[in-house]
């Protein structure tokens, strides 16, 4: 397993732990099941996707075959604010 697998699922574990801290969260995410999110990091040259499945975890991908459904895009500090 690669680095970038590894980072990837540290991310994807991270991100899936904070969603359990908000009960609406999951079914929220739930209602997106099967739809592909983009985030593109600029000046990273990053991009990450993310898959809901039916009970609102999400996937992390960093390559998809498919278009994403929708794409959020900026620099990491756009992103925080």
């Amino acid at each position: 397993m690669s680095m970038r697998d590894l980072s990837t699922q540290g991310l994807e574990s991270a991100i899936n732990a904070l969603i359990q801290l908000d009960p609406q969260a999951p079914s929220k995410l739930a209602s997106l099941h099967g739809q592909v999110i983009e985030i593109r990091l600029h000046g990273l040259a990053l991009s990450f996707f993310f898959i809901p499945d039916h009970s609102g975890r999400l996937t992390v991908l960093r390559d998809v075959e498919q278009p994403a459904d929708a794409c959020i895009e900026g620099s990491p500090i756009d992103l925080l604010r």
